[in-house]
């Protein structure tokens, strides 16, 4: 008598049974499908450190291209001094040392950085202003196919991957603090090449360019751009630009040729001809602190080598907002600098934010990578002193008119020739400084701490 024939079903059991037992065989845990939905790797616990002292969890985000690129910066960024690139670019090797030691998210000098800014941005709110905060890529985040021909990089047409996922990682965790954050990397990665405009980064320098400056005034305006103090015109009329080009030889040019740079200049119209803007510090809606990047194309010899042009970043927001702002600039550092200008402002009897409705923060992010994040109280300010020149409105800068006709133009008799420098901005103490303290007079209550 014959068997009853087994269910069809049964024939797939044994096959089943099999796939089943099949990664939890050792030599299988390490295969992986290249469906990225499937994988028989095993998970790396988040709570490990790798040898490198980064977290595994931020390793595991990095892509090789990112890993190959962050030791080539601190392979070059040891060397010292500036760095060769490819096609005429040049680096600074604390630029690239600086970005291959952001690397952990839980680092010391990015959980001191995210104390500062929240500690900032909560003074500033109890004042009733908003903090925004801009960080600057650094160069070679822009260009990293250009710092070495040895070094591959994946690019989508012209515009190369990002290779800075612990910035992104933290940008995001200062977000979720309800902290406004604008980070311009992928509009200038973007633009970053031109070949009529010329670079977003100039060969010769690690400063931005004029269009540098420009691409991110029209990021940052697009962002506060509705609120009601951003519809306050200018006292003094509408501000205007006028194209212009210039020839640029930066500090690490070495024997390369000068580049040419477009720039768009901002002024004002009068008799004829452009007059540069003039910044305050105090009495406007919209503050800016910052490095020297913040005012860089706009004071004489910043960046080094540059020429008169009135096209900073400064300059640029003012454009785009049509209302000139407070500006508070660093000489070099935007991590305290421009925090501690305002304090000493604030305790020599001033009240340098008293019509401030948003505050932005702009600051290198290479400067994540330095601890001395400094936490800056911005108490109670006394009332300045009738009479006294520390009251809010005074202009940080007394430009004389320039003149921004084309080269084409010829001057009229007995006219210059060249534009007057522009008068430099005050020099500040160092950021260690203390605070000045400022005398009440007689029958005023002590200044507060």
């Amino acid at each position: 008598m014959s068997r009853p024939p087994h269910p069809p079903f049964l024939r797939f059991v044994p096959f089943c049974l099999v796939l089943a037992l099949f990664p939890l065989l050792p030599a299988c845990q390490q295969i992986a499908l290249k469906n990225p939905g499937f994988s028989f790797k095993r998970k790396v616990k988040a709570t490990g450190t790798s040898p490198g002292g980064q977290t595994a969890a931020s390793a595991s985000k990095r892509t090789p291209g990112e890993t190959a690129f962050l030791e080539k910066c601190a392979t070059l960024g040891a060397i010292g001094g500036t760095i060769t690139g490819k096609d005429g670019y040049a680096f600074s090797a604390a630029e690239l040392q600086r970005l291959s030691q952001i690397t952990d998210p839980d680092a010391a000098s990015l959980r001191g950085a995210s104390a500062a800014i929240t500690d900032f941005r909560d003074t500033l709110k109890r004042k009733g202003i908003e903090l925004i905060f801009v960080p600057i890529p650094a160069k070679a985040v822009i260009f990293p196919d250009k710092i070495s021909k040895d070094l591959k990089v994946r690019a989508w047409g012209k515009k190369p991957a990002r290779l800075d996922s612990t910035l992104q990682t933290f940008y995001a965790s200062l977000r979720s603090k309800d902290i406004k954050v604008i980070d311009p990397t992928d509009a200038l990665l973007a633009a970053r090449e031109n070949r009529k405009a010329g670079s977003i980064f100039p060969k010769s320098a690690a400063v931005w360019s004029p269009r540098g400056a420009e691409a991110t005034a029209k990021l940052i305006a697009s962002e506060i751009k509705g609120g009601k103090w951003t519809k306050e015109p200018g006292k003094e009329g509408a501000l205007i630009t006028e194209p212009t080009t210039i020839s640029y030889t930066g500090p690490m040019n070495g024997a390369a040729a000068p580049e040419s740079l477009s720039a768009r200049n901002i002024g004002r119209a009068a008799d004829g001809k452009m007059r540069s803007v003039t910044f305050s510090t105090g009495g406007h809606p919209l503050t800016l602190i910052g490095d020297s990047s913040l005012l860089a194309w706009r004071e004489a010899n910043n960046p080094v080598g540059s020429s008169g042009v009135f096209a900073s970043l400064a300059d640029q927001l003012a454009y785009e907002l049509q209302t000139t702002p407070d500006v508070f600039s660093g000489a070099a550092d935007g991590r305290n600098a421009g925090r501690l200008r305002l304090l000493r402002e604030t305790s020599s009897g001033r009240n340098p934010l008293s019509a401030t409705k948003a505050l932005v923060w702009v600051v290198p992010a290479t400067d994540l990578a330095l601890i001395d994040w400094k936490s800056v109280p911005l108490g109670a300010t006394s009332k300045a002193r009738p009479g006294s020149s520390a009251s809010p409105g005074i202009p940080m800068f007394q430009d004389p008119p320039v003149s921004l006709i084309p080269d084409t133009a010829r001057p009229a008799p007995g006219e210059a020739t060249a534009p007057p420098a522009p008068i430099a901005p005050p020099v500040l103490p160092a950021e260690e400084a203390p605070p000045v303290k400022a005398t009440p007079a007689a029958g005023e209550p002590p200044l507060p701490r």
